[in-house]
């Protein structure tokens, strides 16, 4: 069988993003320095998507279609703040560093049916260096970071998208904040 979709999408998105940086480093003995930090940074993205069939009648796309309309607000507040230990000698370079990040997550839908979702995600987040280099050659990385992502407003947003019929998706608004971990080992020799 064939079926004949006739619809008319108009989808309308934007964003601002502020993210200053501020850091105060203290030297420790001959060798090593302490570092502070502190990060905020402010998010915030809109869409509005308005899908309407088309009338028969008329001609024009005049019948809203409800499951795949949608206006949705997103706003993202992160404050990062932490300290990091560094050391650098003649061959051994090493850093050890523990931030701590508060993320809110606000979301409001307004369109087809109103809802608000206002999150906090509370993480700690380590992180360590050790570089190793015996000769001009030759160097040994050693290296571990966590971090978080906050879902994005496709994610989030609770209306189904059919712009490829054959991958149907929807967005879910209960989504939580997922916490990564990456471990690296690299050594080089020229």
């Amino acid at each position: 069988t064939t079926q004949t979709i006739d619809q008319q999408t108009i989808s309308a998105s934007n964003g601002l993003t502020l993210s200053p940086n501020l850091a105060y480093t203290e030297p420790v003995g001959k060798k090593g320095q302490i570092q502070f930090n502190y990060s905020p940074s402010f998010n915030q993205n809109s869409s509005d998507r308005a899908t309407n069939n088309r009338d028969s009648l008329s001609g024009d796309y005049t019948l809203p279609e409800l499951l795949l309309s949608n206006r949705f607000d997103n706003k993202v507040t992160t404050h990062r703040a932490g300290a990091s230990y560094n050391l650098r000698a003649e061959k051994v370079n090493f850093s050890i560093g523990l931030n701590f990040q508060q993320v809110r997550l606000e979301s409001d839908q307004t369109y087809p049916l109103a809802f608000a979702l206002d999150e906090k995600f509370r993480n700690l987040l380590p992180d360590a260096t050790f570089n190793y280099r015996p000769s001009k050659a030759e160097n040994l990385r050693i290296q571990y970071r966590t971090r978080t992502n906050v879902p994005s407003i496709n994610q989030l947003q609770n209306v189904l998208d059919n712009s490829n019929p054959l991958l149907l998706s929807i967005g879910n608004p209960n989504l939580r904040q997922p916490y990564g971990h990456s471990f690296t080992l690299r050594f080089n020799k020229s």
